[in-house]
């Protein structure tokens, strides 16, 4: 069988490379790559089943996804991508889990017994109703669950197909300013559909129907801003698709960093399979992942922790009612968070013996968060050494996990503290933070504030009060975990949330991020709290499981009465997954629209030499994407060594401050003058957008100091042009 997977696999990466350096077809390179990921897929499948599922093939391509980006992003950072080593890599991989792989991803033992169960219940073999089912009632139900997968498989594809009638490359602050509501009845009806589906389950295959629903309800969940944002979502993407192009082009970015390797080399490794563009590959890349990861992952947790598939479903669904904002767009963070996400779950649901035979694989996906972003894969090695100290016995291992929990705790202040004494005196990261949106702040633990309008107050009331919701549901599962007995094999998880909360705290308080604008200073201590957040999901999934026994022990009526919660709350959460634009959430930045991108080339076509750019974060972001890092200047004044890059980026830069002053007290040429003499140019341009307030009186302002000016779309644009040594037209 080696062998034959072996031979297999050379002829796919021949083909493979045959079509890039030759045909460069999309067709045949989508033929190519799924080939490539179904196989591999389906070979690591294997490793997790006797007997493979689609849930488990799907579940051996994420494995297998994540060991590319771990090998691709290692060899970058060791070597370069160009495109011989792209295809060498394309052509070891699958050799490399030929022989090395099924030592670290072995084979796992059919689920617990009812006894050996968190909480414990029967096996499915009963409708929601208590009533046992009979063999044509069976027949019936997988008939009945068939039709409700169908129906609302054809009411997410209505949906997608109305995002795609309102796509526009429009500055957006938030897409549901150009969605119709019409969607959110859709998603909900879809919702309606889901929870019969799961409450009808009554057979076999159920599990395999409730993974396909959970998959389409993820997938129209995290797919919205890929459709409607027709240029792109956020700022962070825009500069990774620059870098990623740079890689592509050159084979090699300087200088070159530990983190982000692992994107960078699994976009350049997508990109060479399926032949498709870099940008497109990257803007669908996590949402992809995370739509099959997230339902995948928690379904073969959750079947491991509980018996009755229709608690485990309704579970997973009340789990996917929090926004799932991290994974709308591929970033760094987003991918760390998703395979964190994963760790976390699957070292709770594989606590015994089969932990033993499964660490390998966790210590390989935190690894490869690792290398994805070092703030998802820190927690993920620290919370492994906790796991792995606790499995020892006596009183020394108490002592070392309290000597760890001070030592590991320290780690993370302390890389961010030598950053920021690197920081002080170079050039602050290109990788900045791009605000949400401003969200009224409120007193006290409990949100209750009525703003007069039914549907928003609602939402708002479960978002504000989601932190606070989880916590209760995680002290519940706690609780439940120490009846049970099996408190001390879940332990390393509540390490791991108090470090986090404390290494937050000390982000936020004593370290001062002086390389960051004022608002995005919390950033980082605010993302280890979110973590800390996802390691008391587990917990909270405890306390759901015993909360939906009992429900499907209850009433129709009181049945009814939570599904349409349940549907209520998973159609908030979409809505509360993007950007908003209302009373409650006054999100701040527009995204870059087609203007942005026709301005950046305008300037670039008019500029005859070295030349700088006043702009806002989203002009700044098309040109980066468009043109690249074409320039960068050294700061002439001799305060710092900052590097200046020719737009304002990042926010922090002393770029941006000459902005702020051109767009918040006068666009004048004394100041632009002082922007071209800090670094030493003689040409500059002020880039002004229609939607800044008071745009027309700036524009005004501006037009009487400028050498020149140019109009983009009748007005949604300004561009004025300066240059040294002349005088006002």
């Amino acid at each position: 069988m080696h062998v034959t997977y072996a031979l297999l696999s050379l002829v796919l990466s021949s083909l493979i490379a045959i079509n890039h350096f030759f045909w460069q077809s999309a067709i045949i390179g989508t033929i190519l790559g799924l080939c490539y990921l179904i196989g591999g897929g389906w070979c690591l499948g294997k490793r997790i089943s006797a007997k493979p599922t689609v849930i488990t093939t799907i579940a051996g391509i994420l494995i297998w996804v994540a060991f590319l980006a771990g090998l691709s992003g290692l060899v970058y950072r060791f070597w370069n991508l160009e495109p011989t080593t792209v295809i060498a890599i394309i052509t070891l991989a699958p050799l490399i889990t030929i022989f090395l792989l099924p030592r670290f991803v072995p084979q796992t033992a059919p689920p617990h017994s009812n006894d050996d169960s968190i909480t414990q219940e029967a096996s499915v073999s009963e409708n929601a109703f208590g009533a046992a089912p009979s063999l044509r009632h069976q027949w019936i139900s997988a008939w009945v669950s068939h039709f409700l997968i169908i129906a609302l498989a054809v009411v997410l594809t209505t949906a997608a197909i109305l995002l795609f009638f309102y796509r526009t490359g429009e500055p957006l602050r938030s897409p549901w300013t150009v969605v119709p509501p019409l969607f959110f009845s859709l998603i909900f009806l879809a919702n309606l559909l889901a929870l019969v589906c799961g409450l009808s389950a009554t057979n076999k295959r159920s599990l395999s129907n409730h993974w396909i629903v959970l998959v389409l309800l993820t997938t129209i969940s995290l797919v919205v801003a890929v459709i409607i944002y027709k240029v792109g979502y956020g700022f962070d993407p825009f500069v990774h698709q620059a870098t990623e192009l740079l890689i592509q082009k050159n084979g090699i970015v300087l200088p070159k960093q530990w983190y982000y390797s692992g994107q960078y080399g699994l976009v350049i490794t997508l990109s060479a399979i399926f032949q498709n563009d870099v940008i497109l590959i990257d803007k669908l890349l996590l949402p992809i992942v995370a739509s099959l990861s997230i339902p995948t992952v928690l379904l073969l947790s959750l079947n491991k922790l509980f018996d009755d598939q229709r608690s485990v479903f309704l579970s997973v669904l009340a789990l996917l009612t929090i926004p799932l904002g991290w994974f709308i767009n591929t970033t760094p963070q987003g991918l760390g968070n998703l395979i964190l996400l994963s760790i976390i779950f699957m070292a709770f649901a594989w606590p015994r013996e089969e932990g033993q035979n499964i660490k390998w694989l966790l210590w390989g996906l935190a690894f490869v968060a690792a290398i994805i972003h070092p703030l998802a894969g820190l927690p993920a090695i620290i919370f492994l050494v906790f796991k792995a100290v606790s499995k020892q016995r006596g009183i020394y291992s108490r002592y070392l996990t309290a000597v760890l929990f001070i030592v590991l705790g320290a780690v993370i202040p302390l890389l961010f503290w030598m950053q920021e004494k690197v920081h002080s005196t170079a050039v602050p990261n290109m990788i900045s933070a791009f605000s949400q949106g401003v969200v009224p702040t409120f007193s006290g633990w409990i949100y209750l504030e009525q703003r007069f309008n039914l549907i928003l107050d609602a939402v708002y009331h479960f978002e504000f009060n989601l932190p606070i919701i989880i916590l209760i549901l995680a002290a519940s599962g706690i609780v439940i975990n120490y009846r049970s007995k099996q408190f001390k094999m879940t332990l390393p998880h509540l390490l791991t949330v108090a470090l986090l909360v404390i290494d937050g705290f000390i982000l936020n308080n004593f370290l001062p991020f002086r390389y960051l604008i004022d608002y995005e200073r919390t950033w980082y201590g605010n993302r280890l709290w979110e973590m800390a957040m996802f390691f008391l999901l587990p917990y909270a999934t405890i306390a759901l499981l015993a909360f939906f026994k009992k429900l499907l022990e209850a009433s129709p009526t009181v049945i009814m009465f939570w599904v349409l919660v349940l549907a209520t709350l998973r159609t908030a959460s979409v809505y509360l997954t993007y950007p908003r634009f209302d009373t409650y959430a006054y999100d701040r930045g527009y995204s870059p629209s087609v203007y942005d991108v026709e301005a950046a080339r305008a300037i670039e076509n008019e500029a005859s030499g070295p030349y700088i750019v006043l702009a806002n974060q989203a002009t700044s972001a098309a040109a980066l994407r468009e043109i690249g890092f074409k320039q960068y200047f050294k700061r002439r004044d001799a305060k710092s060594a900052e590097q200046i890059f020719f737009y304002p980026i990042p926010t922090g830069g002393s770029l941006y401050q000459y902005y702020l002053k051109m767009v918040y007290e006068k666009p004048s040429r004394q100041t632009i003058g002082e922007a071209m003499s800090l670094v030493g140019v003689k040409e500059a341009y002020f880039v002004l957008n229609d939607y800044w307030a008071d745009s027309q009186k700036i524009a005004t302002a501006a037009k009487s100091e400028a050498d020149s000016w140019k109009i983009i779309n009748g007005g949604k644009i300004y561009i004025f042009k300066y240059t040294q040594g002349q005088n006002s037209q």
